[in-house]
């Protein structure tokens, strides 16, 4: 069936090599997202590509305002709900970004770097959350690879919620989803779960404080959990409001923050001076940040 999966997505050398597949990638994890990707998309493979299509031309104009511009054209969180955000658009949006994990290379070598390096080692019995699952397809694969009886997401938008409770519907049926509205900058409330896995994918740069975010998660994560977080630096698309310019910054939030830098990966996407994706693992250290 996995196999199956990945032709289905790529059927021919062609589509193979637009989506950069290589040799060198583990073929068993390439075949574990796209078999996830295909039960998540339910036999609707044309319209997640035509949604697919439409999320590449925001991105294009995204990155085209910003080479002309210097700057991203959306600077206010705020705006993003009656944007892209909006519940039609953030479908279309959310189901692009799942195909583009099969077809995007750098979304790929990342995914597979989280499900190789990353959730091994997390404790299956000690609390999962997810800020921002989107799609829902790592949510629904962590779930799945820890045989986890429970997984919490926070997102601002109720559709993410809703295509998250779909996708662990789908793959890990057995995880009770628990879900909240909720916006990591806020302070956490005194019921919030104490978690020992945190996953924060692609969130720090459309949030109204990566500091607060950061501060809720140190209180969030308990001493000796790991995280896994990821952003974009220097590359823009529709929903990013905040430009990060290089790693260290990252690092710097992270330390600052109280956690310990265990692992690192960045993914160029493009040219090899252009825009990139960051990875880390990190351990939440032992007192207060």
């Amino acid at each position: 069936m996995s196999g199956d999966a990945l032709d289905r997505l790529l059927p021919t050398p062609e589509d193979r090599a637009r989506a950069s597949l290589s040799p060198s990638e583990n073929a068993d994890t390439i075949a574990t997202i796209a078999a996830g990707v295909l039960a998540l998309i339910d036999g609707h493979l044309e319209e997640a590509m035509a949604d697919f299509r439409w999320m590449q031309t925001r991105f294009l104009a995204a990155e085209m305002q910003f080479r002309r511009s210097g700057s991203y054209k959306q600077t206010d969180p705020g705006d993003l709900h009656s944007g892209i955000y909006a519940p039609d658009e953030m479908r279309r949006y959310m189901t692009g970004l799942l195909m583009s994990q099969v077809l995007w290379p750098q979304h790929r070598r990342l995914l597979s770097w989280y499900l190789e390096r990353f959730l091994p080692d997390c404790d299956p019995e000690g609390g999962y959350l997810e800020i921002g699952p989107g799609h829902g397809l790592t949510l629904a694969l962590s779930a799945k690879r820890m045989g986890l009886t429970s997984a919490h997401g926070w997102d601002v938008s109720e559709t993410s919620l809703a295509m998250s409770r779909q996708a662990l519907s789908a793959l890990s049926p057995v995880t009770r989803f628990c879900p909240a509205l909720r916006d990591v900058c806020e302070p956490p409330r005194a019921d919030d779960p104490q978690v020992a896995t945190a996953v924060l994918g692609q969130v720090l740069e459309v949030v109204p404080s990566p500091e607060a975010a950061m501060r809720s998660l140190a209180e969030l994560v308990r001493p000796g959990g790991r995280l896994f977080l990821n952003c974009p630096i220097e590359a823009a698309a529709p929903d990013h409001v905040r430009r990060w310019t290089h790693s260290d910054q990252i690092d710097h939030l992270l330390k600052q923050s109280g956690f310990r830098i265990l692992q690192t990966e960045s993914v160029g996407v493009g040219r090899s001076d252009g825009p990139s994706l960051y990875a880390v693992i990190a351990e939440r250290a032992a007192g207060k940040a």
